[in-house]
This record gives structure tokens, C-alpha cells and sequence, in this order.
């Protein structure tokens, strides 16, 4: 790439590397997408590919294989990649392989777990077969799914690290999530993949808030669908340029903790023949909405697939530019710092009276994290807040969850903050029709599970959050009470945001 000239932005790269920076997930890239690992491997070349991504503003590598770092697998080798990669700032994550029966593959997955720990792995990656897998009949699609959650189950307790699930393009959204609670582990969770959905006739949209709850990733790319004799192609295109409803999407996927955005562009071009009747009869999940959303997506006609060397071109360069943006930005979080450094001048009882609102009805969070100052950063002083909360017993987790407000409730008895999130959100204006769906689902959801439906509502809007209200229905009790857990995370989180900047200000001017 020496030497190119930085592609100008479209509209759409412009207006997704914003959403990029105002999103706050830690950003990363495939090491097949970085120059200094496309064919060099070993410590040095994760040294090179490190310092290439913090240019771009990253702070995650995703290696295909552990032997990208070490081809033998030298523990004296992994612990110096391992070295150069956080001597910049950046983090390894390790594909482990595919959960498909034909295609796991127990050598190069035993090779990966046992270099992670030299090799500081964060957090392996995962698919669950191939395109071919799908139409296979020996075992038929039904069948693999199923046989595949014992050895997901035992591969998870093993890994002692976060799984994520690509959603790959011979799996649906409604497997995914399915799968994910038939293997009913809390270290599984999903990698989101817009341009992959499409080859199930899936809207990327609506895909995506069938599996928003459990979704820690995002898979950066872009595509569109054209249409052709048989029914559609998908076509890959610069990212900002496709059909992907990207600013959408990280709208939904907030500032969740923990969060990432993962550059890894795809290459192969895949058809939809959705006019061929035996070619849908392996879509059962399909319904004719969907179908209708999928096809109002299609292009008539089109260009041929963009090169793989102008994708990368621009999705550098849309890194490039969120990375400015959040830079620029930077003098805006210095108050953050001063305020921390502020609180370590205060009491117990002063730390309970200012912090005590991040959560609701529970400023012993607060008075519980005080002797562990100093905290170094927001995001630190957030982890150990969430931490007290999940040390607590089971019994006592739902009593605590039992003290937050149902969503559309009456504004009379929310704590400010809520108040202030709900009205934000519509949900405190809402309609005679919504107001009163809000009310059924908050009722039918504290029945089921003893412990009121939280969502993260902050930047979203009415119908968003009545539409995860209804997906979240037909969770079962532990599940739903991580993904209450998850909220509170991405709730307090912000809380803490607008604390530490109100309280900056004010003690500013």
C-alpha cells in the first residue's frame, strides 16, 4: 500500500467512521487485512502488524492461526509476540476453527488453546461451518446443529476465554441464537456479520436484533444484493457504499463494554437463487416479511465485485478518520481524568453521596469500590462497579435487578437518571398503543423471571426498544438475567460519562 493515495471518503465512510468513533468499541483488524502479516509471520511480523494497526487506530489483531506468530509454536516466541503486541497497546485475539463436525478440526484447535496463554490470547473466534455444510445430507444441516453442542460446550470449558460465534454465511441468525441456547454457556457469545446475513435472505437489520442481546462484535465490511436470473448476488463493495445499514447498526450496538469493531473483509461471492424451490426449502426460518425487506434491498443490475485492494484501501481509511475523530476528541474525556483525581480526595461517605446514582437504588456499589482508588480510567473505575455487582449470589443479583424500574413506567417513580433516559428515549410520551404494549411485556416478562426487562435505552427509540422487548420474551431466566447484567453495564457506563462531565463542568466554571 506504500506510495497509494488515500481514497476520498463517500457520504457513507464519512458518516460510518463517526459512528465508529462515537461508538466507543475498541477497534481491531484480521491480520489478513494488514500488509505486515499478509505473508510474514513470527514475532517480528506481530510487531510490525501491531504498530499497523495502532496507526489505524486499533487495538485488537484477529490471527488466523497461532502459528502466524510462531510457526512451531516456540513458548519463547509466542511470549515475545505476545510482547510486541502490547508493547503497542494491542491485544491478540486466535480463530479457533470451526464447530461443524466435517470441518473441526481437533489438532489446530488443541495448537491454539495451548499457545494462549504464552500468546496473551483475549478471546478466541469461531464459525460454525461452510456454505456446502448447509446442503450437505451426510449429517443433514438439522442434525449438525445439534451434535455440535456437547463438544461447544466442552471446547468452551476448556478455553477459560470469551467465544464468539461469527454469524458466517451458511448460518441464519435464528440458529445462532437458537445454538447459543442450546449450548447455554455464559463464555459463547455472537460476532455479528452483516454481509454474511444476506446469503440467508436475511435484512441485516432485523438479523441483527435477533441476536443484539448476545452480540459482543461487529464484523466490518459492506455489500449489496443484485439482482440476477436465479434471484440475487451479493456483491462486496467499499465500506460506506453498500446496502449495509451500518450507522443503524452501531446505533443498536451502543457503547456496550467490552465492545468491538472488527475489520475483516470477505472475498467470495456468493448467490441467493431464491427463486429456486428447493434452494428456499433449506431457509425454514424464512417468513415472507423478511423476504420482502430482503428483496426492496436488491439492486437491479450493478457492478461487478469491487477489488479486495480497493475495499482494504478504503476501510483503512475510514479507520484512519475515526481514529482523527476520536482524537479530536480527546480533550473533551482530560475532565474525566481531572474528576478522577478528584474523588480520591473524597470520603467513603462523600464517594457514596457522588456515585450513588450510577446505580439504581444501590449507592453500596458505590461505597464498596472507594478503597480501591485510584482508578487510572472511567472504564477501570466502571469494571469494578460491575464486579461487586457480579460477586453477588444468585439470590441476590435478582433482588438487585427487582430494584429497576419497568421500561414506559410512570415517571413519578423513577430515579432521575432513569427518568431522564426513558424520557430521552420516547418511552415517558409514548402513544396510548405503545405505552400500554410496554406495559404487557413488563408484565409478562416480571412473571416469567422475577425481575423487570432492562434494555440500555439511551440514543434509541420507542420502536427500538419495544422491538427487543419482544425478542427478549422467550429467554429463559439465566440467560436473561446476564443480558440484564449487560445492560446495566452499558447503562452505568454511560451514567458514569455524563457524571464525570457534569461534575467537571460544574467545577469548572
Amino acid at each position: 500500500m506504500s506510495g497509494a493515495v488515500d481514497p476520498v471518503l463517500s457520504d457513507g465512510g464519512q458518516a460510518l467512521a463517526e459512528a465508529i468513533a462515537a461508538s466507543g468499541a475498541a477497534v481491531g483488524v484480521a491480520a489478513r487485512d494488514l500488509a505486515a502479516l499478509d505473508s510474514a509471520v513470527g514475532p517480528d511480523a506481530i510487531a510490525a502488524g501491531a504498530s499497523e494497526v495502532a496507526e489505524l487506530g486499533g487495538r485488537i489483531i484477529l490471527l488466523g492461526s497461532v502459528r502466524q506468530a510462531s510457526p512451531e509454536l516456540d513458548r519463547h516466541e509466542l511470549r515475545d509476540a505476545a510482547a510486541a503486541a502490547r508493547a503497542h497497546g494491542v491485544a491478540l485475539h486466535a480463530n479457533i476453527g470451526a464447530l461443524h463436525e466435517n470441518r473441526y478440526q481437533p489438532e489446530f484447535a488443541a495448537d491454539t488453546l495451548a499457545a494462549a496463554d504464552d500468546l496473551e490470547i483475549a478471546q478466541f473466534h469461531t464459525i460454525f461451518g461452510l456454505m456446502e455444510d448447509r446442503f450437505s445430507t451426510g449429517p443433514a444441516w438439522s442434525d449438525s446443529l445439534i451434535r455440535a453442542v456437547g463438544p461447544t460446550r466442552r471446547l468452551l470449558d476448556r478455553a477459560d476465554r470469551p467465544l464468539v460465534l461469527r454469524t458466517h454465511e451458511e448460518m441464519t441468525t435464528f440458529e445462532a441464537a437458537r445454538f447459543l441456547d442450546e449450548v447455554d454457556h455464559p463464555a459463547l457469545r455472537i460476532a455479528y456479520s452483516p454481509v454474511n446475513v444476506v446469503c440467508r435472505v436475511e435484512d441485516p437489520l432485523h438479523a441483527y436484533d435477533r441476536v443484539d442481546s448476545r452480540t459482543t462484535t461487529l464484523f466490518l465490511d459492506d455489500g449489496e444484493q443484485v439482482r440476477v436470473p436465479t434471484g440475487a448476488d451479493r456483491r462486496l463493495r467499499p465500506l460506506g457504499e453498500g446496502t449495509v445499514d451500518w450507522l443503524s447498526v452501531l446505533r443498536r450496538f451502543g457503547r456496550r463494554p467490552g465492545g468491538v469493531v472488527l475489520l475483516d473483509l470477505a472475498q467470495a461471492t456468493f448467490d441467493v437463487p431464491f427463486y429456486d424451490a428447493d434452494w428456499l426449502a433449506h431457509q425454514p426460518d424464512l417468513t415472507p416479511g423478511e423476504f420482502a425487506r430482503f428483496v426492496q434491498l436488491t439492486r437491479a443490475g450493478g457492478a461487478r465485485q469491487s477489488s479486495i485492494d480497493r475495499r482494504r484501501a478504503v476501510a483503512r481509511q475510514v479507520l484512519r478518520q475515526a481514529h482523527r475523530i476520536r482524537e479530536s476528541t480527546r480533550s473533551a474525556r482530560e475532565p474525566a481524568l481531572s474528576w478522577l483525581a478528584w474523588l480520591d480526595t473524597l470520603d467513603e461517605r462523600e464517594i457514596e453521596q457522588h456515585l450513588g446514582g450510577v446505580f439504581e437504588h444501590s449507592s453500596w456499589v458505590a461505597a464498596a469500590v472507594a478503597e480501591g482508588r485510584p482508578y487510572r480510567s472511567l472504564d477501570e473505575l466502571h469494571r469494578a462497579m460491575m464486579s461487586v455487582i457480579r460477586r453477588l449470589p444468585e439470590r441476590e443479583i435478582d433482588a438487585f435487578l427487582a430494584r429497576h424500574p419497568d421500561l414506559g413506567a410512570d415517571a413519578a417513580g423513577l430515579t432521575t437518571a432513569s427518568s431522564q433516559e426513558q424520557a430521552g428515549a420516547g418511552l415517558l410520551t409514548a402513544d396510548a398503543s405503545r405505552a400500554g404494549l410496554m406495559r404487557e411485556l413488563s408484565s409478562a416478562y416480571r412473571r416469567a423471571h422475577g425481575f423487570p426487562l432492562i434494555v440500555a435505552v439511551r440514543g434509541r427509540g420507542v420502536d427500538d426498544v419495544v422491538r427487543e422487548m419482544h425478542l427478549r420474551q422467550t429467554g429463559d431466566t439465566a440467560s436473561e438475567r446476564e443480558r440484564a447484567l449487560e445492560a446495566i453495564g452499558a447503562i452505568t457506563r454511560m451514567r458514569l460519562d455524563v457524571l464525570s462531565e457534569e461534575t467537571a463542568s460544574a467545577r469548572m466554571s
